[in-house]
């Protein structure tokens, strides 16, 4: 019979982490997203992560890897659960290479939860990005740049709520004439008339309320995804919570005045 795993549920029965806190629960929900946008390609999981690697990654986790390894009746319950971690890791690279055990049925287990509490985190982030999600490329189906764009939508989220991210880090790294620049006209004017109201009530229009006002939203669809990896993904969560280098800067077109069109329609 298969162990639940230290989170005391089974793993097909979670979809939120509630025990995970900052960049924890941020690899988490971005691993839980993707997975939901099937966006990711298992296969690469095991590239970047090789069965004995992971086995040594869950060292402390006996639990997950006697389930790994008994899924499928390969390993006797009565040492599945026992052996060491390399020893588990040999099997597994085994069972896999074999074929008797595919990346999907191995991931069941190691849940997002189960990943972002024990593997690398530097490992899991090249996995997360293994497809340049943000890139917006050309010939892109519509459909595609939707769910690109909702799991960018994700990770801004994701990354305000546990703390990776703030409204200010946002504002002042795209900049705010770069802001302005991409709004359309009737954005402009909503957002001029809430700096007024905000001076007729002598009160502070801060960063947050500029991210407010025009709405995470809009600023995601509007913005060149490109732009907004290069200038707050990069240096804010990949460079300082230790996931990912500096990459090369890439240049984007700024919009022609009065061609403010979003690639996608808006739907706040």
């Amino acid at each position: 019979m298969l162990r639940n795993d230290e989170t005391g549920a089974p793993p097909s029965s979670r979809t939120t982490h509630p025990a995970l806190e900052g960049v924890h629960a941020f690899l988490a929900e971005m691993l839980t997203e993707g997975y939901r946008l099937k966006l990711f390609d298992t296969e690469m999981f095991f590239a970047l992560i090789p069965p004995r690697d992971l086995m040594m990654a869950l060292k402390d986790s006996v639990v997950v890897r006697g389930n790994i390894l008994f899924t499928g009746k390969f390993v006797d319950e009565r040492i599945a659960y026992d052996l060491s971690p390399e020893a588990s890791g040999e099997i597994l690279e085994i069972l896999m290479v074999r074929g008797l055990l595919k990346p999907h049925d191995v991931l069941r287990y190691v849940t997002p939860t189960v990943c972002a509490s024990h593997l690398n985190h530097r490992q899991l982030w090249s996995f997360i990005t293994a497809r340049p999600f943000w890139k917006q490329q050309r010939g892109t189906s519509e459909e595609q740049l939707k769910t690109e764009f909702v799991y960018l939508m994700k990770l801004f989220e994701s990354g305000l709520q546990h703390g990776l991210l703030t409204a200010d880090d946002i504002v002042k790294r795209i900049g705010v004439e770069r802001i302005w620049t991409y709004l359309s006209p009737n954005e402009r004017v909503g957002l001029v008339k809430t700096i007024l109201s905000f001076g007729s009530d002598k009160r502070a229009f801060a960063e947050n309320d500029l991210i407010a006002s025009i709405t995470l939203n809009s600023l995601v669809r509007r913005i060149p995804h490109r732009i907004l990896w290069q200038s707050v993904v990069n240096p804010e969560i990949e460079v300082t919570f230790g996931l990912g280098s500096i990459r090369p800067l890439e240049s984007v077109q700024p919009p022609e005045e009065g061609s403010h069109v979003s690639p996608l329609p808006l739907t706040d």
